[in-house]
């Protein structure tokens, strides 16, 4: 805490008793004597406060609490916003769940290279059996073909809207 000037109109030698004190903040004693602990203004002498520096370290102690209670409220509106946009987010299908994606990609990943290897391995040797290169050729470019459109099928699942 900065050092403030002492008020001029009020000598530092004035006090006022705890009673007194908690009148005016409407806190106890015990808690002037907590705050006066944690350093906000010097503690009393037999229930007697020094005047000015025990307000103005209220004052200052009052000044630092609403400071500390706007920057929570701030947060807690943030994190309204934050989840508010995550709604409309998830409600526009334009959030999904990364867990759910990966499980979509496992899955489908495992179904093309099957098809790869049944088509490839198994079926295409004996499709192509005598035929001239332009032929087999021709034969693989069809299995391209299927196999880019179940990827664009796929992929046409996961398009936004």
């Amino acid at each position: 805490m900065p050092d403030t000037p002492q008020l001029a109109l009020v000598p530092e030698a004035q006090t006022i008793t705890a009673e007194k004190l908690c009148a005016l903040t409407g806190l106890t004693d015990r808690r002037h004597r907590q705050i006066s602990k944690d350093g906000w203004f010097p503690p009393p002498i037999k229930s007697q406060y020094p005047l000015v520096s025990t307000l103005q370290g209220l004052f200052k102690y009052y000044r630092d609490q609403r400071t500390d209670a706007s920057t929570v409220k701030l947060q807690k509106l943030h994190e309204e916003i934050r989840e508010k946009q995550t709604k409309n987010l998830a409600r526009e299908g334009k959030l999904v769940d990364k867990d759910g994606v990966a499980a979509d990609l496992t899955r489908y990943m495992s179904g093309q290279k099957a098809i790869l290897r049944q088509r490839l391995e198994n079926e295409f040797p004996a499709q192509v059996a005598g035929m001239d290169a332009a032929q087999v050729r021709v034969e693989g470019k069809k299995i391209v073909d299927e196999i880019c459109r179940d990827h664009l099928a796929f992929l046409n699942k996961w398009k936004t809207k």
